[in-house]
């Protein structure tokens, strides 16, 4: 084996060792913050986004029936950090309110769309989605 084979194995053996030793502690305090930075209602959905859109869309439905408070919805979203639009001057428009994760690879989105009556959610809808490297 020649010096330069030898300083050639050696430099890789260092840059291997020194990646992992970066990586690793990095890798696995991303894989274990995401949840804790995300609000209970985007939490341990589905990754893939076809299914977190329609497994964000049921929760939603679930979680604010139709006819149940508008104040009741606005408080939540507020509570959990979704940001939202201020009410429309004509109300059949509808509101929204958006919540957005910046992570190293991805930039993830949750939207909540809803129309009142009366004080009362006479439409409600959740759509999940993001855009990744």
């Amino acid at each position: 084996m020649t010096g330069r084979t030898l300083v050639i194995l050696l430099g890789g053996a260092v840059l291997l060792t020194v990646t992992t030793l970066v990586a690793v502690p990095f890798w696995a305090v991303l894989t274990a913050m995401p949840d804790r930075a995300r609000p209970s209602l985007v939490q341990n959905l589905p990754p893939e986004f076809a299914r977190g859109d329609a497994a964000f869309a049921a929760r939603i439905a679930d979680t604010f029936p139709l006819g149940s408070s508008e104040g009741g919805l606005i408080s939540r979203l507020r509570a959990e950090g979704f940001s939202s639009d201020p009410p429309a001057a004509n109300p059949a428009e509808g509101r929204r309110a958006w919540f957005v994760l910046s992570e190293p690879s991805c930039t993830l989105t949750w939207r909540v769309g809803w129309r009142a009556e009366d004080g009362r959610l006479a439409s409600v809808a959740g759509a999940y989605g993001g855009t990744c490297l």
